[in-house]
């Protein structure tokens, strides 16, 4: 199947609302009526930092953002050697393509823009109980760094050299 991954844009911001509501019912997904939030979605497209997939209709499938988050950025588990990382967040997909490995299209583009941008290593939180996405980063064979908590939760902390 074709899929074409892309900067998001202004037109693409209301469906990627809906689908930060919709992953909310996800299995261990931490996402609440507080986060993501529509303001999140503005700052990652001023950035251009939000991206998205699209499937050979031009029908958005799954987004993901490469976030600029201090507070993750600063934590000691990260390898000082694979400095400047860029962490991935917000990684969601359409329901009827879960589990077709959108998930790992989408990573692995993310990771190709951050090495494009500069950074050395990528790396994400991940909920110790949302076991779809645990399942998606594993066959990616990222390490996993260590563990905190943020944000009222227990992450799982993974970093990859790019």
């Amino acid at each position: 199947m074709f899929y074409h991954f892309q900067e998001a844009t202004e037109e693409d911001a209301a469906q990627i609302w809906e689908l930060y509501q919709k992953s909310r019912e996800i299995p261990g997904c931490t996402w609440n009526e507080y986060y993501p939030t529509m303001d999140r979605i503005s700052g990652d497209l001023e950035r251009h930092a939000l991206f998205v997939l699209k499937n050979g209709q031009e029908e958005l499938i799954g987004c993901i953002s490469i976030d600029d988050d201090p507070m993750v950025q600063e934590l000691t588990c990260w390898s000082g050697a694979l400095a400047p990382r860029a962490e991935l967040a917000r990684l969601a997909v359409v329901k009827q393509y879960q589990n077709h490995g959108i998930a790992i299209v989408l990573i692995r583009n993310a990771m190709q823009e951050a090495k494009d941008r500069g950074y050395k290593s990528v790396c994400y939180l991940v909920s110790k109980h949302h076991e779809r996405a645990l399942r998606s980063y594993k066959k990616l064979h990222f390490e996993r760094a260590g563990e905190t908590d943020l944000f009222n939760q227990e992450w799982w902390c993974y970093e990859k050299e790019l």
